[in-house]
Parts: structure tokens; C-alpha cells; sequence
């Protein structure tokens, strides 16, 4: 474990300012050091209002943890769950009960905080962050806002699937005000949000942190859920803790680093594009969604291997992009990929849809320069089918933008 002497070492002075989420996987061991105020974020803001709003949400969010009828998608009462049931309203919600506690870095564990590189080695930053001159704030679905060596106790909190707690952190813009105090008090003039979730992103109003001539840029992977997260944590690791400020400032959007895309808009526009391919094709995929990245385009889709290892959830994950999505793009370069287990599943579903009425938006094809039309199943035969290319990606964007009446 970090010990004291380490957390207190944070203390960024840069005018960077760096936005990360809470983990669903955490650390479930606990410290029996004291809690130090000095490392919550509280000592950091300037106004007793946002002191006050902070506290207010964390208690509200406490009390629908532990007293509401909230139930988990397995049926599990909020308040039964076993991470929240040494809950307690310690100094960290303002009160005065005997908590345990660790350091929110060492109590998240999650993809964005750790995780193996693609030849095997191993990234963490917790240790660069402390060291770091540049500001980082985790956004939790319990506490709010925190600093990243602030000491949090066991808890779950799954933010994406109850409106009730989303509702407690959004109500009167608690949460821009926040951190608009906390901007405002350590002159920040770059906030890099690396939040990914959208229902994380719609926490905070970023009109209003506009106003204050702040600008933002959204972090984007191609991948969805933890593999985004994941890279967004090697972003973390290899560039943006160490990087000097002068390069974070000249960064604007549109740049890429590494699998990262930054966005002046913490949203693609317009309807979803559900990508769908094997695995094999994943290069090609990942081509079109740079694509249509470039183009300011909403879209799904996933590294299915890493996703399935990684994320229980993944069928529901897929079902709710299915059902959210007006437009399906399959890719392929062989055609015996069209017809495999998950791909066949995607399209076959989509189709299903659009053909019950159900679903207004298009479906194409995107295919490699050894398949022929006659080769892809007769269902997408029917639709419009273009080859992988810049052109072919053009012709398809033109399509996309058409929705059929």
C-alpha cells in the first residue's frame, strides 16, 4: 500500500487538469490509517459553497446506497451489496463513524487504472500520477469528485444504470459548479477528459466551463467499455502524466495519440453505426471508424475477444448498441466471416428489425477486393455494398447520412 509519506507528495501545480471515472472492479482491502482531510479534494476547492454542494452529494448518494429500494440488474438490493456493507458516514461524508479506507488510486483496479499492454508488460500510473505537476480528478458515483490520493472507503455504485443517483450528481449543475471552483482556484487552462462513459460525460454542462474561455478536449477510442478505458489508461501512462505542459497546451482537436482521438465535443453526432466484423478484420474496422471519427459520426464497436474476457456483461452491451443503433455496417475480407457466430448474430439482428419496421436507417456492406457481391449472404446482397477503400468509406458516409422515411 501507498503510505502517507507517498500520497502526500501530490501536488500538482501545472495549469493541466486531467478527468478519469471511478472502476467497477476495486480493491477490496482496507488501511487502518486515519483519514487526512488534506488529501480530499475539499482542501482544494476555494468557495464554502462547492464544499458544501460536495458534501450534499455525497450524502445523498450515500443514503441511496444504503437506504433505497435500488435494486442491481441480478436482482441485489443497492444496499445488500457486499461492497456496501461497511458503509459508513465517516469524514468523508462530513460525519464522525469509525470507517476504513484506502487511496481512491489503490482502491480502483479497473482497466483504466491498470492492465497489460499488448506484448504482455504491465501499465499502472498511480505512482506517476502522484509524481506528476499536472492535476487529476476521478469522477465516482458515490463521492462526486475526488482527488487520486483521497482516502475512500469499499462501495458500489453503478452510475450507468440508476437515473436516481445520475440525477443527484447532475441536479443544479453540482458538478460543473465544483469543478469550475477547482479551475478556477489552480488557474487551469487545459482540461483533458478522459471520462469515455457518456453517462459520466453528461454529469458535468461543458457549455458552462466554456464560458470561462477553458477548453476541453474529449478523449475518443474506437473500442467501447473497458478496452476504451483500457487505452485511455495507457494514454495516461505513457504521455499525458509526463508530458511537459507546453506540449498538452499546443494539443488541439482532431490530434491523435496513440489509439486516443481528441474532440472539441464530448459527443459524435448524430444516429449510431453499429460496426460489425470477425476479429480478423478488426484492422479494417478500426480504418472506418477513424473514419468516421474524422467525420464527427456516432458509433459502436468493440474488440469482441478482449470484450468477452473482460466484460461479463458483454451480450446486454451489444443488445443495447443493436437496439440504440439506426445504421449497420458489416466488414469483411473473407466470406465465410459474414456467416460467423457474433457477426451473423449482429447483422442478422439489425435486419430483423429494419424488415418489422422497427428500424428506419440503412445496412451495407464493406468488402475486401477478393470477395465478390455474389459471394455475401443473399440478405445483404439486397443492400448497397462498397469495396474497403477511401472511396468506398466516402460512398458509405454519403449513404449514412440518409435515413430512409
Amino acid at each position: 500500500m501507498l503510505s502517507p509519506t507517498t500520497l502526500h507528495q501530490y501536488n500538482p501545480t501545472s495549469p493541466i487538469l486531467i478527468l478519469g471515472i471511478c472502476s467497477f472492479t476495486k480493491n477490496q482491502l482496507n488501511s487502518d490509517e486515519p483519514y487526512y482531510e488534506e488529501l480530499s479534494i475539499t482542501s482544494r476547492l476555494s468557495q464554502k459553497r462547492s464544499i458544501e454542494l460536495l458534501y450534499k452529494i455525497r450524502n445523498e448518494s450515500l443514503l441511496l446506497l444504503t437506504k433505497s429500494e435500488l435494486f442491481t440488474q441480478k436482482g441485489l438490493k443497492l444496499g445488500d451489496h457486499s461492497c456496501n456493507l461497511t458503509l459508513g458516514r465517516g469524514p468523508d461524508f462530513a460525519g464522525n463513524e469509525h470507517v476504513q479506507y484506502l487511496p481512491a488510486i489503490e482502491r480502483y483496479s479497473g482497466s483504466f487504472y491498470q492492465g497489460f499492454l499488448d506484448e504482455g508488460s504491465i501499465f499502472q500510473w498511480s505512482q506517476k500520477c502522484i509524481e506528476s505537476s499536472h492535476h487529476t480528478i476521478i469522477i465516482s458515483g458515490l463521492y462526486g469528485m475526488l482527488t487520486p490520493v483521497e482516502q475512500i472507503q469499499l462501495y458500489e455504485s453503478p452510475l450507468e444504470d440508476f437515473h436516481e443517483i445520475q440525477d443527484v450528481l447532475k441536479k443544479d449543475n453540482a458538478l460543473t459548479h465544483i469543478l469550475i471552483d477547482y479551475i478556477l482556484s489552480h488557474n487551469i487552462s487545459r482540461v483533458f477528459d478522459l471520462t469515455g462513459d457518456k453517462a459520466y460525460q453528461q454529469l458535468i454542462n461543458w457549455s458552462l466551463i466554456k464560458e470561462y474561455g477553458i477548453m476541453t478536449l474529449h478523449a475518443s477510442a474506437e473500442d467501447c467499455g473497458p478496452n476504451q478505458l483500457r487505452n485511455f489508461g495507457i494514454l495516461m501512462d505513457a504521455f499525458l502524466l509526463e508530458a511537459p505542459t507546453d506540449h498538452l497546451i499546443r494539443l488541439n482537436p482532431g490530434q491523435k495519440i496513440g489509439n486516443v482521438t481528441f474532440l472539441d465535443s464530448p459527443d459524435r453526432t448524430g444516429p449510431l453505426i453499429f460496426i460489425s466484423c470477425k476479429s480478423e478484420d478488426y484492422s479494417h474496422a478500426e480504418k472506418f471508424a477513424d473514419f468516421l471519427n474524422s467525420n464527427g459520426k456516432n458509433f459502436f464497436f468493440c474488440e469482441r475477444d478482449k470484450q468477452v474476457s473482460e466484460d461479463s456483461d458483454y451480450l446486454s452491451r451489444i443488445d443495447s448498441a443493436l437496439e440504440s443503433a439506426e445504421h449497420m455496417v458489416v466488414i469483411g475480407t473473407k466470406k465465410e466471416f459474414f456467416g460467423s457466430g457474433w457477426v451473423r448474430h449482429e447483422w442478422t439482428s439489425f435486419l430483423k428489425e429494419k424488415l418489422g419496421g422497427r428500424k428506419k436507417g440503412n445496412i451495407l456492406t464493406l468488402i475486401g477486393s477478393d470477395i465478390e457481391i455474389s459471394d455475401l449472404p443473399i440478405s445483404l446482397r439486397q443492400y448497397e455494398v462498397f469495396n474497403l477503400s477511401h472511396e468506398g468509406f466516402i460512398k458509405a458516409l454519403l449513404l449514412l447520412d440518409k435515413r430512409e422515411e
